[in-house]
């Protein structure tokens, strides 16, 4: 007869395994979050620009319009006041091109700013989805396969008893990872070692079915309790 299940233990081992891949998002987020404040900083000191900016240029129409007056009115520093006039134009024709200029630096860095709050909210759901598939696992299979979580620094390790019935707390287990950007497992070890394990981690990557895969590796150490008998 098979022993009764620690349900307490089994569901502290999914707290600590739900905490590593949260650490695992908070250490992508806080990266991303830092990104995203370089981003918000160059984007406040461009706006500050802008504003400085357009004052100078609001001066330099005002003192424009100001010596065309005095223009209209004396003619005998024509000449040196059509010069103060020219040279306000041109400081107006520059500072219009450096407006067009920064304000299309604004728009990229607004563009990046808002790329980056859509990687990290996909971040965030990913690693959500990925705790909250463990969980569903854990709680489909605790009570069937005399299955065991122990969460590692870098890895989880499956393990299972009630494979042999000559045996009932022999253990048999395999440890996964998750690398990649797409959230893929693979081993990492496997005791004992399991005739065709790569073959099942290649169908578990085109398939995405890691309860499946779970499953499949139950069978095969069934296979090897029974022919050792």
């Amino acid at each position: 007869m098979a022993n009764a299940i620690n349900l307490q233990e089994l569901e502290q081992e999914l707290t600590r395994t739900r905490g590593m891949f949260e650490h695992w998002s908070a250490g992508i987020l806080t990266r991303a979050q830092e990104c995203n404040a370089s981003h918000i900083s160059k984007l406040r000191a461009g706006k500050g620009e802008l504003t400085a900016l357009k004052e100078r240029y609001q001066h330099a129409e005002k003192q424009a319009a100001q010596v065309r007056q005095q223009m209209a009115q004396d003619t005998e520093h024509e000449q040196e006041l059509q010069e103060r006039a020219d040279a306000l134009v041109a400081e107006q024709q520059l500072l219009q091109k450096r407006l067009m200029q920064l304000q299309q630096e604004l728009d990229s860095e607004a563009d990046a700013v808002q790329q980056l709050a859509a990687e990290v909210a996909g971040k965030e759901a990913e690693h959500s989805h990925t705790v909250s598939h463990l969980e569903q696992l854990h709680n489909a299979y605790q009570q069937c396969l005399g299955l065991r979580l122990i969460s590692g620094e870098s890895e989880l390790y499956l393990e299972f008893t009630q494979i042999d019935p000559q045996q009932p707390e022999r253990s048999f287990g395999f440890a996964v990872t998750v690398v990649g950007d797409d959230n893929r497992y693979t081993v990492t070890r496997c005791e004992p070692e399991v005739e065709g394990r790569q073959q099942l981690e290649a169908a578990l990557l085109r398939r995405h079915d890691f309860g499946g895969f779970v499953r499949a590796m139950r069978q095969q150490f069934r296979q090897i309790a029974a022919a050792e008998r």
